[in-house]
């Protein structure tokens, strides 16, 4: 399972937009959070992602470059109106509504661990497995040091 869009309000023309952009080598199944790489093609993070995703993968797809001419993937847009349901990868005892979580490597769950994007709205339990309600945020700015000088 990954990032399963459960609500979304729509836009102003009343509908939900899907795109097709290259991707980078790798399996994508539909919900797999997305990033651009450094050579400005999609790929699930490589790293826990503390910034919003730009997009979640529409489709199951395999993509290999070397082997198919089409690497494009079918995707949809991370919205804030959008919710979306994750399984948590770790046991996770202090979950607490509000929370704002980063995304696992791979794009495809949620851990404990503070300091994402993630913003918990509800969740069924805290071990692993267990369902995470919630929708993307802009993480908060790094409050600057105060000037004592």
């Amino acid at each position: 399972m990954a990032f399963i869009k459960m609500a979304q309000t729509l836009n102003s023309q009343g509908a939900t937009y899907k795109y097709g952009f290259d991707a980078d080598n790798g399996s994508y199944v539909i919900g797999t959070a997305l990033v651009l790489s450094a050579a400005g093609k999609l790929q699930a993070p490589a790293a826990a992602l503390s910034t919003k995703p730009l997009y979640t993968a529409a489709q199951n797809k395999k993509v290999d470059s070397a082997a198919d001419a089409d690497i494009s993937l079918t995707v949809e847009p991370v919205t804030d109106n959008s919710i979306y349901e994750v399984p948590l990868s770790v046991a996770a005892a202090t979950l607490a509504k509000g929370q704002l979580l980063a995304v696992d490597s791979g794009g495809l769950t949620v851990s404990g661990a503070t300091g994402g994007s993630f913003l918990v709205e509800s969740f069924t339990g805290t071990a692993i497995g267990d369902i995470v309600r919630g929708r993307f945020v802009e993480p908060l700015p790094v409050p600057p040091e105060p000037d004592n000088g």
